[in-house]
């Protein structure tokens, strides 16, 4: 199994490179990628996300993929929670220490005055825990997000009350700060002398002096077991007294994600009455900016849905791997439980059902190399971590539609599913395609959106490909499409699976637009008007205007701003109408009755690509 997984990485790192010139200059119009983080080769799970300058930047715990410890926190940023940057560590530990968990990074200004160092925007809080396994919180602070200057001492460790010692285990771990009233309050995981899992509390004013530090307030929570109470986040109410005060934790033995509800952050909290909302753990809540309410694959935002992220461990090529996925979490008062909306899958697509089958886009795009998990020799051949095969049904290590790796839907499975409309922007479109054949039922197309004509199609490349079902015509190979002619054209994407024998299945990724050589593409199938409208039927010729208005039915292939007009023979401008931004689609333009003698006219209609004239009689 070792050699196996040692063949992949080689695979995927020449894939990689292979891929890399056209990644610089291409850019995405669907890649499959959904919103998650990963780290190859890394353990990835407690963690804070804040949003700045534009940017998602996350902060998390991070270690070796089966290592014991954690040495350092990771640092990576992102526009849309699907394409990441790596940055460098922003932590490391101190002598004495192995490990550094479940950061949360705030504005410095949320802290006190006195406790900030000069040109300090940011403070990070997190635990510190020495070789022993004790657990502090410690702080840092950075003007950058890059550069972090940490605290010499810890700013909170557990009172007499809790069983806490500097030369064992102990529990002082995943901090949660909050403002309220005059007062900084902190949330962590801690452990009673009796051995009670417990959330700890303290304190320090908003206005403290002197070193940084917190004051013990004793348990918030105690439970009735040992089980650890992790990772807390509050989210408070509208209104006081609304009972909409909610708490989001994990619970050792229960794990993933539970929710409270009390009508104030001081309780009282009913640990019999939590329901766990998810099977991800470390949960964390983030108001979901406006910058990100613009793409389509995320609904707008409101005073109650934020972004909800936690981790998960998967087992990949025999190895457990995590990840950290993002959704969208609802927080309503009058909502209980709270709502999951999974923001994983083909958002903004249309799908349609066929007879015979459950449709595979449902749970499309499928999560890593679901073939391999199988038992494949050989890589599929993706880019990142998302693809789509509609013979799989592996689409995200939890959340609405978590299942498990290895799952399929198998060659049953049928349906069509269309993307959102579109502008061709590229003068060449790049795809990889994988699939045992079916030319006749299994096809990727390009169709104009005015009116649904193909422009381009293309099928699975056939053969028996990585030996397992489910992998033949793998791995993907790459395709093009010369879309030179085509630019500024409004279109869809459509894929298609009716196939229901052997193989009977289509998979595609990184459908990108390139600046490689166009003319080594295959060519449309149709090239439409170069003006970007036609007439879809002639107008009135000759045109009576006591039967009523002169009518134009266009179709717009190419979104913009088009009109017309009426001109005498020696060029003069009689009359415009019509003038407007049109949308991909058909378009009627009207000219009332005219105060004009019968005889012969030109008819203009005019678009940001050229102009279309014709001859028009007027009777009377």
């Amino acid at each position: 199994m070792r050699g196996h997984r040692i063949f992949f990485w080689l695979q995927l790192l020449a894939l990689s490179d292979c891929l890399r010139g056209r990644a610089a200059s291409a850019q995405p119009l669907c890649d499959f990628e959904q919103p998650v983080f990963i780290e190859r080769g890394h353990r990835v799970k407690d963690h804070s996300l804040i949003h700045a300058e534009g940017r998602f930047h996350l902060f998390y715990t991070r270690g070796a993929l089966g290592g014991g410890s954690d040495p350092s926190l990771g640092h990576a940023s992102s526009e849309d929670l699907r394409r990441w940057v790596q940055h460098a560590a922003p932590l490391a530990v101190d002598p004495g220490e192995r490990s550094l968990w479940a950061p949360q990074v705030l504005p410095a200004a949320m802290l006190p005055a006195a406790w900030r160092p000069a040109g300090a925007r940011w403070a990070i809080l997190f635990t510190a825990v020495n070789g022993a396994g004790s657990q502090s919180i410690a702080l840092a602070w950075s003007a950058d997000l890059e550069q972090w200057s940490r605290e010499p001492a810890p700013i909170y460790r557990p009172g007499a009350w809790a069983s806490w010692s500097e030369t064992d285990w102990a529990d002082c771990r995943d901090p949660f700060l909050f403002a309220a009233g005059d007062s900084l309050f902190l949330l962590t995981c801690a452990r009673t002398a009796s051995g009670l899992g417990a959330l700890a509390l303290a304190a320090a004013p908003a206005a403290a002096i002197g070193p940084p530090a917190f004051a013990d307030r004793g348990p918030l929570i105690v439970a009735p077991d040992a089980g650890a109470l992790e990772s807390p986040q509050l989210c408070f109410p509208e209104a006081a007294g609304s009972g909409a005060c909610r708490l989001l934790f994990t619970r050792a033995g229960v794990f993933g994600t539970s929710a409270l509800a009390a009508p104030d952050w001081r309780g009282p909290w009913d640990l019999a009455a939590a329901i766990k909302i998810d099977e991800g753990a470390a949960p964390e809540l983030t108001p979901l900016p406006a910058a990100l309410a613009v793409d389509p694959a995320w609904a707008p935002p409101s005073a109650t849905r934020c972004l909800f992220s936690r981790h998960e461990n998967y087992l990949e090529w025999g190895v457990h791997n995590f990840a950290i996925q993002f959704d969208l979490l609802d927080l309503a008062p009058a909502l209980w439980p709270p709502a999951l909306h999974d923001r994983q899958g083909l958002i903004g697509w249309t799908l349609t059902d066929l007879p015979g089958g459950p449709n595979p886009f449902a749970l499309a795009p499928t999560f890593e190399d679901n073939p391999m998990a199988r038992g494949a020799a050989l890589p599929s051949g993706y880019v990142g971590h998302s693809w789509l095969s509609s013979f799989e049904a592996y689409r995200s290590v939890t959340g609405g539609v978590a299942s498990q790796v290895g799952d399929s839907l198998g060659t049953a499975a049928v349906g069509r599913a269309r993307s959102p409309q579109f502008l061709v922007t590229g003068a060449r479109l790049d795809f990889l395609i994988g699939g045992a054949g079916h030319a006749d039922s299994c096809a990727l197309s390009l169709r104009r959106a005015s009116d649904g004509a193909l422009l381009f199609r293309a099928t699975p490349p056939g053969g028996t490909g990585t030996g397992v079902p489910g992998g033949e015509g793998l791995p993907l190979v790459p395709r093009a499409w010369d879309t030179r002619s085509l630019r500024g054209l409004a279109a869809n994407l459509e894929i298609e699976d009716r196939a229901q024998g052997p193989g009977g299945f289509i998979a595609l990724d990184e459908l990108v637009w390139s600046d490689a050589d166009p003319a080594a593409a295959e060519p449309p199938l149709l090239t439409p008007p170069a003006l970007g409208f036609a007439l879809s039927e002639a107008p009135a010729n000759p045109w009576l205007p006591a039967a009523g208005p002169l009518r134009l039915a266009l179709r717009i292939d190419r979104p913009g701003p088009y009109g017309a007009a009426l001109y005498d023979l020696r060029g003069r401008c009689l009359a415009r109408f019509g003038a407007a931004d049109y949308p991909a689609g058909t378009a009627a333009l009207a000219l009332a009755a005219v105060d004009l003698p019968a005889g012969v006219y030109l008819l203009r209609i005019f678009g940001p690509h050229g102009a279309l004239s014709r001859k028009l009689v007027l009777l009377r």
